[in-house]
């Protein structure tokens, strides 16, 4: 057995100095106003105990602090010290257990006798879940001899006036009755998620040290977090400014901002994956599928964004966000998102062929199924002909007899067949409308709400990129090609040529070099010709531009082969010649530029 002596005690689990950095003031904390109404009232009872007292009142012997992980919880029971005045203890409900037995039980007994020493003091203990569980027959008795001495000095036969636990936990359900019934934990606070107005606040507190640049909408941001908590928040913008700062911008900008949301919310973009150019096009019809389903549903959540980059795990990925803050959701808001969810399959379907239908739609699916068995089960919106639906919680699913969970199957069965035909038929209406908005996201790859109601429309810009150009003084003739060259409609050869005049040998073969470098630098198409994809589908053939710019560069190719076989020259050679030539005067110079 091994016994901490109480000065050891007192240097493990003793707090810095009120002075210090461990500290802070309730004034300092954003959001979370409910909670400090309620903390209020404890600091106020120890910085004048005489008061309460007079009116009966006694402080409570503890706190527990409940709610999801990074809403702050150990943040607010720094405040409450830095408040009240008193002595603060704090330890984590990990260090209490070692490996020698009895070291948990002797070292809550000197941690409680320091704390009745300094009275009135504040006791904090961080994550009590792992040391006040539920106790069972099965686990070890060590814990449960440590549990039982926290018990003992919370409500026992030497009470510990003066002394206030505060606990914090993210698992309420996991503690043991004994330890949260009034007398040992005589207040329960849920610490919530910010609230919109809240999350504004904190957005703005995390900002003041940051240049934001004047595109950067706060309040906007905000109307997209939902669900984050201020540690969400924080990381956010602090990965925005790390960003900037490696870019060496003077400013945190918008494009920062939305990089960071991306990456929080889905995952890193993943830059070294290159797909095939068919799996990008069925990325794009897949999450234009999503987005078209979202744009045209009433109680669908509002669309915030569509792209189709390799982020995570995920190919490409639709986001539809609520702008306000929600609590509960309708049956009409159920149905919407599952119909969009299987937007996704519909839309694969729809351009491809039912053969050509891929295990990307499975994420989408099993939401889709989660959702809807909740619908039946839990929320009661599955049974058409039952009046009073009844609740099939996890526990109760087997005390269910087989004829009720066959009913169960069968509604969820129905919910996803009729809301994968809402789907399919709405998109089949805007045949059109999937067309260009996938092409959009070809060439865009993210498109924000608006830019794809643009789309949709047909009046988005194209994307503008630099071309790579030659000009041929002594022929008179401009070539441009782009700079890389795939099946879709923007990435198109333009030749325009002088009356009576045709491109020279030479000019032939610095456009070919310049097309083989661009094609190299975007990773979009292997060396070599350039072949239309086959295919049952209509919406993999290419466009009329990509079949044009196929046969010319096949030509610019076919010309330089015989030239070589020709004058016999090694391409090393007619480099340096080329080279030689364009150094005398009156020799046309050639650029080349990528416009990703």
């Amino acid at each position: 057995m091994c016994a901490t002596s109480e000065s050891e005690t007192c240097r493990r689990f003793c707090g810095e100095s009120r002075t210090g950095k461990l500290f802070l003031s309730c004034i300092f904390l954003q959001g979370c106003e409910e909670v400090k109404k309620e903390v209020e009232e404890v600091v106020a009872y120890l910085k004048s105990p005489e008061k309460f007292t007079a009116m009966g009142a006694r402080l409570p012997k503890g706190i527990l602090l409940q709610g999801p992980p990074g809403t702050g919880k150990t943040l607010l029971a720094r405040a409450i010290a830095g408040e009240a005045g008193v002595p603060f203890l704090h330890a984590s409900g990990s260090e209490f257990e070692e490996m020698f037995v009895g070291v948990g039980a002797s070292r809550l007994r000197q941690l409680f006798a320091e704390a009745r020493r300094l009275s009135p003091c504040i006791l904090f203990i961080d994550e009590i879940d792992a040391l006040g569980g539920k106790r069972t027959l099965t686990e070890n008795k060590h814990h449960r001899q440590t549990l039982n001495q926290l018990l003992t000095e919370l409500d026992g036969f030497n009470p510990s006036d003066g002394v206030t636990l505060v606990c914090a936990t993210n698992l309420l359900e996991a503690l043991d009755p004994a330890l949260t019934r009034p007398g040992r934990i005589d207040r329960i606070i849920h610490v919530p998620f910010p609230s919109k107005k809240e999350r504004i606040e904190i957005l703005k507190h995390y900002a003041k040290e940051m240049p934001l640049a004047a595109d950067v909408d706060l309040e906007a941001l905000a109307g997209l977090t939902s669900g984050m908590t201020g540690a969400d928040l924080s990381n956010l913008l602090n990965f925005a400014a790390i960003r900037a700062a490696t870019e060496g911008k003077e400013q945190v900008t918008r494009a920062e901002v939305d990089e960071s949301f991306d990456r929080l919310m889905v995952g890193s973009r993943r830059t070294g994956v290159v797909m095939k150019e068919e799996e990008r096009r069925l990325t794009a019809y897949h999450e234009s599928g999503h987005a078209l389903v979202a744009l045209y549903t009433p109680a669908s959540a509002p669309l915030h964004k569509a792209t189709i980059l390799f982020r995570g795990s995920s190919l490409g990925v639709t986001w539809s966000v609520e702008k306000e803050d929600t609590f509960s959701q309708s049956e009409q808001q159920c149905l919407a998102s599952l119909d969009v969810a299987m937007g996704g399959k519909a839309a694969e379907e729809l351009a491809f062929g039912a053969g050509k239908v891929t295990s990307g739609c499975r994420s989408d699916l099993v939401r889709a199924t989660q959702l809807a068995r909740a619908m039946v089960t839990n929320y009661g919106m599955g049974f058409t002909d039952s009046k009073a639906p009844m609740v099939i919680g996890r526990q109760d699913y087997l005390l269910v007899s087989d004829e009720k969970k066959s009913r169960v199957d069968e509604a969820v069965q129905k919910l996803l067949d009729e809301s994968y035909a809402r789907a399919r038929r709405l998109l089949e209406e805007k045949r059109d409308e999937l067309t260009r908005l996938a092409e959009a996201l070809l060439e865009h790859e993210t498109l924000s709400a608006e830019e794809v109601r643009l789309a949709v429309a047909g009046k988005l810009r194209a994307k503008p990129r630099a071309e790579a150009q030659q000009t041929a003084e002594e022929a008179g003739e401009e070539l441009h090609i782009s700079s890389s060259l795939s099946n879709n409609e923007d990435r198109k050869l333009e030749k325009r040529s002088a009356p009576g005049s045709a491109p020279t040998a030479e000019e032939r073969e610095n456009a070919t070099d310049r097309t083989a470098h661009t094609r190299k630098e975007t990773h979009k198409e292997t060396r070599g010709q350039v072949s239309p994809t086959t295919g049952p589908s209509a919406a993999l053939a290419p466009s009329p531009y990509a079949v044009a710019a196929a046969v010319e560069v096949s030509e610019l190719l076919a010309e330089r082969q015989r030239r070589r076989e020709q004058g016999g020259g090694s391409p090393e050679k007619e480099g340096k010649e080329r080279e030689k030539k364009k150094s005398e005067p009156g020799a046309g110079e050639g650029t080349a530029a990528n416009g990703r």
